[in-house]
């Protein structure tokens, strides 16, 4: 699932780039110091249609106006947690503007982002040599098939869909369609295993999702994530707030991680953050939102 949530404005955090094109020369973090997806040669794409004319179903940042942020709940009984997110979701529209909280208009300009985050990941893996492909994507916390459809399958041809919440799932089927390049898996996060999906994908992505999941058991499925991409990357597209505490909003059940949490959780993770970049143009009153490409720290 995606949200954007709101906030006041925030300054990027220090020693981080601001926009797509300072990030790509920034060069990568090393998740060990300081802590910062797979092969992408991404053909050209013409602009993303308007979202109003978006079909009436897609995943994505579900926003909200300022969440009632508060300190991080104590483990809040995790089946607790993970039972009223899904609670939650589950009374949202199956729409672009209903998983983007009222904001579908950002749709265009947060693909844009992402497809161009996407392409400087890849140029930079194939700098370094790291021997990459762009045939197959997993897709997690997929919503209504908002990412997949505009960005995954026009980079990718083939894209994996995981969804929990069974409206949105089958509401991205009916957009997408039954075709040999898609599949349609009902599962949350926490209980994806070699059953459910392959060993081999190029990019994982999580757009929206990770904040969803408590830090201990966000860092044992980054960890188990990135066997299944060994010559590709994990990317993670998702709210990072400026305060040094961690965010939880009452209304949605999301965390709104600062970047040294962030940080943490990758180094735990063993992880290697390869390229970060800042979604350029984003509405000063919502949380800054960031993207990071990562693989394992033993292989940079």
């Amino acid at each position: 699932m995606d949200t954007l949530l709101g906030r006041g404005e925030e300054a990027a955090p220090s020693g981080h780039c601001g926009t797509v094109e300072e990030c790509s020369e920034a060069g990568g973090i090393d998740t060990h110091r300081v802590n910062e997806r797979s092969p992408i040669t991404t053909a050209s794409h013409q602009d993303e249609p308007q979202a109003q004319d978006e079909p009436q179903a897609q995943d994505e940042p579900r926003a909200q106006d300022e969440p009632q942020a508060q300190d991080e709940p104590q483990a809040q009984d995790e089946p607790q947690l993970e039972a009223a997110v899904l609670d939650y979701w589950r009374r949202q529209p199956a729409s672009v503007d209903g998983v983007l909280g009222g904001y579908g208009h950002l749709h265009s300009l947060d693909i844009r982002g992402s497809r161009e985050f996407l392409n400087l990941v890849g140029r930079r893996l194939r700098k370094w040599k790291v021997t990459v492909k762009q045939q197959r994507a997993l897709d997690i916390g997929a919503g209504i098939g908002r990412v997949a459809q505009y960005l995954l399958l026009p980079m990718y041809g083939r894209v994996d869909l995981v969804e929990p919440v069974k409206k949105l799932l089958e509401t991205a089927e009916r957009i997408l369609g039954p075709r040999n390049e898609v599949r349609y898996i009902d599962r949350c996060i926490e209980d994806l295993g070699s059953d459910a999906i392959r060993s081999d994908y190029d990019c994982i992505w999580l757009q929206w999702v990770t904040m969803y999941v408590p830090d201990d058991k966000l860092v044992k499925i980054l960890g188990k994530l990135v066997l299944h991409c060994p010559n590709g990357f994990v990317g993670i597209k998702d709210n990072v707030s400026a305060d040094d505490a961690t965010q939880f909003d009452e209304v949605d059940h999301s965390f709104a991680r600062s970047m040294s949490n962030w940080q943490e959780i990758f180094a735990r993770a063993k992880l290697s953050v390869i390229h970060i970049a800042k979604q350029r143009q984003w509405p000063t009153h919502l949380y800054d939102v960031y993207m990071f490409a990562l693989r394992p720290a033993r292989d940079m």
